[in-house]
């Protein structure tokens, strides 16, 4: 019963207190209603000659005061009718039962209705909040009438969703659900479309990090030994894999790749949290908070159309692809003890670092932090008082063995050159230059600089969450308080202040959410902890509440549907309005017939230009240069987006692969050759990074022959 009994008030009183609060609601949703249809209704036209011009600005029929009026009367009016219907069970506590039902039907449908109300008003009336709308107001009208009938269906659905779960293994029929959702909210259909948006916002200058090596590696290249990649060497090839077995690589397969990754890391994450809580609810709460905050999370300044994190491969869960399936090795390691578990939990490590270094190393503490307080935790619990050598061996070797699985997989892909310093400087070539130059591109503070301060208090929260459990959980150790399977947190908290280091050094909007999986873990499991005190029926409940809370958050948050997934309603939108098509990011044929006519399939082609794939894909030539050399800008306009390779030191590097390899033919933009060169001679306004790789052009080569955008360059000394 919502209102309970108490000395206070009589069974009577309850009941009219239960009837005055369903006649309130009831009559907002008439109000509702009215206002419907009063908005299909003109306007009267105010008398403007009855007013000093001055005042003319304020007046506006709005018939907020009819509204009002009809509130109250309908109030009044609705009290009078339910009095007289129910004046012979006003004393009923049966009356109160089915009052208490009806009451709940209906603050249900009112939320619904002002949720959309609130997503309209704020960011105006869609296609999709018009239909869900009046949707609900329909649904509230049949709820009325058929109330009893509905709440027959909710008791049956909520029996067989919490209650009745599959006898074989355990299994709830979540996980049979959540797996197929989640791939459903991050599907494509229309990855053109998805590629022309990134375009039209910048180029493809972050995705490019990523596709440049991977399509060397397709080629027959290296990253970091033929092509520079900024992250590591394994991603790029997870990547081009992938994207091969989608038809090849381009735009929009790279696209695809980065959503079938994403689908499996969020699955994984998934059962990870299904393993650790043995509870279906608590690891669908998890995986669709993560999801929101990663995919949805609007907290920034980023303008509405902003919604697909593919723009930055490195700020989405590409990057953390390992984590999920390492921690839940982990966690089986840490419940039965097999030490096989904790092999392929470290093999997998290994195989981490290889991928993405950074994200490798991160994992790499927590593996290590992991083995230390088991360690401990073992040898307070007196499991280590025999064949302690032994131990200590096995340790000694759980320890090298990250390190082993990555240098064997180097070995495989790149044989002697392990063994040479170049290598390993090219490897950690991007962490060298941000430790040593003080390389960052966003100020600390730039959250509180743009006003964005629910950014800033939150990603204030996720490392002093991860610090406040260390403490609760290292105080538990000492005090002899540290129950086994408590331990895990741990190495979630290293880690996830490892990774957090990403943000640190680039506090930019688009990157402290994608660093919020272990935060989220962290929630889960306090959560957890709360309700643990709980009766069982009575936790289920709780959990079943705030999975449904979750998803009503997501479906009313604006970027969900923004996004061009299956059911997103702005597939194809644009700040300008107009529609995407591969034309915004394809080339005409004459500059790709050009390369094909003057080079061969297999060597590596000199491309001097802002994109540099635009051209290398259609025509299938692999790439020469070592490092991209600008960042990406429009083809058809004088622009210079600057240089992308950083020091000195590359820049040399690029001029001396051009001295070493001596290339035939070089295709260069006309803008860069022709117009910066000549705008240097003239007026000195050409970048200095950029007048030196123009001048060895001019000394070494002569124009050829040229297509739309490039000039062929051929070597004359």
């Amino acid at each position: 019963m919502l209102i309970s009994k108490s000395k206070g008030f009589s069974q009577e009183v309850r009941n009219i207190i239960l009837l005055s609060i369903i006649v309130i609601i009831e009559s907002i949703q008439f109000m509702i209603v009215v206002g419907c249809v009063y908005s299909y209704l003109p306007s009267p036209t105010p008398k403007y000659d009855l007013v000093l011009p001055y005042y003319h600005q304020h007046l506006r029929f709005e018939r907020k005061i009819l509204f009002y009026q009809v509130f109250v009367t309908a109030t009044i009016f609705l009290q009078v009718i339910v009095l007289i219907i129910f004046r012979n069970a006003i004393s009923s506590e049966q009356l109160a039962r089915k009052l208490s039902k009806f009451l709940l039907s209906e603050i249900f449908v009112l939320f619904l209705i002002a949720i959309i109300l609130f997503r309209m008003t704020t960011f105006g009336q869609s296609t999709v909040h018009t239909y869900l709308f009046y949707s609900i107001l329909i649904f509230s009208g049949l709820m009325k009438f058929f109330w009893s009938f509905f709440w027959k269906i909710i008791k049956s659905l909520w029996e067989k969703s919490v209650y009745a779960r599959m006898r074989i293994w355990g299994i709830h029929y979540f996980d049979f659900v959540v797996p197929p959702i989640i791939f459903l909210m991050l599907y494509i259909p229309n990855t053109v479309q998805a590629a022309s948006v990134i375009f039209r916002q910048e180029k493809f200058h972050h995705m490019d990090d990523f596709m440049y090596p991977a399509w060397a590696y397709l080629k027959g290249g290296l990253p970091n030994i033929d092509v520079y990649s900024e992250y590591g060497m394994g991603v790029s090839m997870v990547i081009a894999e992938f994207s091969r077995m989608l038809g090849g690589l381009n735009y929009e397969n790279f696209i695809s790749a980065l959503v079938w990754l994403a689908s499996f890391y969020f699955i994984i994450y998934y059962f990870f949290l299904r393993v650790w809580f043995r509870d279906a609810f608590l690891a669908t709460l998890g995986v669709l908070l993560a999801f929101k905050c990663v995919m949805f999370e609007k907290l920034s300044g980023t303008y509405v159309g902003d919604v697909l994190i593919w723009r930055y491969p490195s700020s989405s869960v590409i990057r953390y692809l390992f984590d999920g399936a390492f921690f839940l090795l982990l966690l089986l390691h840490n419940r039965y003890h097999k030490r096989w578990l904790l092999i392929f939990a470290l093999v997998i490590n290994g195989m981490a670092i290889f991928y993405f270094t950074d994200t490798g190393i991160y994992l790499l503490l927590a593996a290590y932090s992991y083995i230390f307080v088991m360690a401990l935790a073992s040898f307070q619990w007196g499991l280590i008082a025999r064949n302690l050598g032994k131990t200590l061996v096995w340790l000694f070797g759980c320890l090298l063995l990250p390190w082993v699985t990555f240098i064997s997989i180097l070995w495989f892909f790149v044989k002697s050159q392990v063994l040479m310093k170049p290598f390993w400087s090219n490897l950690v070539e991007r962490i060298s230059y941000i430790s040593s130059l003080g390389f960052s591109e966003t100020p600390i503070y730039y959250s509180l600089e743009q006003r964005y301060f629910a950014a800033f208090w939150i990603a204030l929260l996720i490392p002093l969450s991860y610090v406040f459990s260390l403490l609760i959980i290292g105080s538990s150790y000492f005090t002899k308080n540290l129950k086994l399977k408590d331990v895990l947190i741990i190495p979630i908290c290293i880690y996830g202040l490892a990774l957090y280091t990403h943000y640190v050094n680039n506090p930019a909007p688009t990157v402290y959410f994608g660093t919020c999986i272990p935060f989220v873990s962290i929630v889960c499991y306090w959560l957890n902890k709360l309700l643990a005190r709980e009766k069982y029926c009575r936790r289920k409940k709780i959990r079943l509440v705030l999975v449904v809370l979750i998803v009503a958050s997501l479906v009313t948050n604006q970027r969900f549907w923004m996004y061009p997934h299956l059911w997103g309603y702005a597939k194809s939108l644009f700040l300008d309005g107009t529609v995407a098509a591969k034309s915004d990011y394809s080339l005409d044929e004459e500059d790709i017939n050009l390369i094909s006519k003057l080079t061969d399939p297999k060597e590596k082609v000199c491309i001097v230009s802002s994109r540099p794939l635009a051209f290398l894909i259609p025509s299938n030539r692999s790439p020469f240069f070592y490092y991209t050399l600008f960042y990406p800008d429009d083809l058809n306009e004088l622009n210079y987006g600057g240089p992308r390779i950083l020091t000195i030191n590359q820049l040399k590097m690029t001029l001396q692969q051009l001295e070493n390899s001596g290339p035939k033919y070089v295709f260069i933009e006309k803008r860069y050759f022709i117009y910066y060169y000549e705008m240097y001679l003239k007026h000195y306004q050409t970048p200095v990074e950029l007048i030196v790789l123009l001048s060895y052009f001019h000394n070494h080569y002569k124009i050829y022959s040229q297509g739309q955008y490039l000039l062929a360059l051929e070597r004359v000394n």
